[in-house]
């Protein structure tokens, strides 16, 4: 039986030891940590598992301050939702984690609590929102940690951080607590360094009603069906992440897996680039929430970081007309996912998570945002669950990911591929392994 003081304390100690130099966190809970180690119930699924939070989901009695000045003073006064799961299996929250400015961003740089630094090459981006998330996961600061993707804010970073990054299937965890970047799309997930950790994460912070996320992890996936996504897909990809993603196929073949090609765009009948401007409609729905908020911070003559100015500057230009356009893009969308995959019986839909590795951190803006993103962008829309597992590197040592995306309300299947992927691959998850 595991000592659980002595872990989190030694987790405790390890923040202390490695965020000065990567800067994880933007609080660390010394005291409420130890205070719940000591209470922690040993018989439960994942009693003393040390996690950090994404700033972006309340803990009662923490600042959650969504990674803006705006927010510096605000403190939660109840756990959001899926937080009182996870206190209740015993899990002890060690802190919470950086984001990029109330979630908006996908390099993890230029907030106002400075960059977050890649641990396996501290001169390189984490990928956002969830930067701090996926970086003490992978710099074994914590267990676990909790993020929460819009467009990519999960997987992104735990692909360029070498971890494990699960999108759930859209609302399988409640979002209260969560702040709001786009309510159609907006998920809550699990960020650790193994599918089966996640996948234990997932059965104890879902709602009720769903059945066991943990219940085929371990069986063989010999006879899956999936689709390999070509077109633009693979042909943007540099080429460490198209020989990464390659060999991550063979993998999958050699378990039995059968294997196709689908040209999404084609079946979409649209390029991916204009269904994320669709979803920038969508995500508009921000304005409602802050837009005066940050108006009255402006004219103070205070800033906004750079990232999310470039994405109000891009919302402020939406009409009325194109929200709801993307409103019924959306569903279309949706229903053409689901359509095609059942028509083909694919149980899966695999792709490179990034088209390329993690940049430098000097000069990062999202407007060099494409190649990281468009591979995830879409499950999004259609709410599918979607999981990155690390597959490879590049010659300069950063990490690659692969995405297994299934149908809505099949993450246990996209679970089961993806252990069984992590089983037979045995890539390391932290810079030390």
């Amino acid at each position: 039986m595991r000592d659980v003081v002595a872990h989190v304390r030694a987790s405790l100690d390890r923040i202390d030891e490695l965020d000065p130099s990567i800067n994880a966190f933007v609080t660390v809970d010394r005291e409420g940590a130890l205070a719940a180690a000591r209470k922690t119930n040993h018989d439960g699924l994942l009693a003393g598992l040390t996690i950090g939070v994404k700033d972006n989901l309340d803990v009662a009695g923490l600042a959650c301050k969504y990674g803006s000045e705006l927010f510096a003073d605000r403190v939660a006064e109840h756990d959001g939702a899926c937080v009182a799961k996870l206190r209740d299996a015993g899990v002890v929250i060690v802190g919470k984690t950086m984001l990029t400015e109330l979630a908006c961003g996908t390099t993890g740089t230029n907030t106002p609590w400075g960059d977050t630094a890649n641990p396996w090459n501290h001169e390189r981006i984490t990928g956002g929102s969830s930067s701090g998330s996926a970086a003490a996961v992978a710099a074994g600061m914590v267990d676990a940690a909790i993020g929460s993707d819009t467009s990519c804010s999960i997987r992104l970073p735990a692909a360029h951080c070498g971890i494990v990054g699960l999108k759930p299937t859209h609302d399988r965890i409640s979002r209260e607590g969560l702040s709001v970047c786009a309510a159609s799309l907006d998920h809550i997930g699990p960020m650790t360094r193994s599918v089966k950790t996640a996948a234990d994460l997932l059965k104890v912070m879902q709602d009720d009603g769903y059945d066991d996320p943990t219940a085929l992890v371990g069986q063989p996936i010999d006879g899956l069906r999936v689709a390999v996504l070509i077109g633009e897909y693979l042909d943007d990809c540099s080429a460490p992440v198209r020989k990464a993603f390659d060999t991550a196929i063979d993998v999958l073949r050699s378990q039995g897996v059968e294997l196709v090609e689908l040209d999404l765009p084609a079946a979409l009948e649209s390029d991916i680039l204009s269904i994320e401007t669709a979803m920038a409609a969508l995500a508009a729905e921000m304005l409602d929430h802050y837009g005066d908020d940050i108006a009255r911070f402006e004219a103070e003559g205070k800033h906004i970081s750079p990232s999310l100015r470039h994405w109000f500057d891009i919302y402020g230009a939406v009409t009325a007309t194109v929200r709801s356009t993307a409103t019924a893009r959306q569903g279309e969308v949706r229903q053409r996912v689901e359509q095609r995959m059942a028509q083909a019986n694919l149980d899966l839909l695999a792709c490179p998570t990034a088209r390329v590795t993690a940049g430098r951190r000097a000069g990062a803006s999202e407007a060099d945002r494409a190649k990281r993103v468009l591979n995830c962008t879409v499950f999004d829309v259609t709410g599918q669950p979607s999981l990155t597992v690390p597959c490879g590197f590049d010659p300069d040592g950063m990490p690659i990911g692969l995405l297994l995306s299934g149908r809505r309300h099949a993450d246990s299947t996209v679970l089961r591929a993806g252990h069984a992927y992590q089983q037979a691959s045995g890539w390391p998850t932290t810079p030390s392994a």
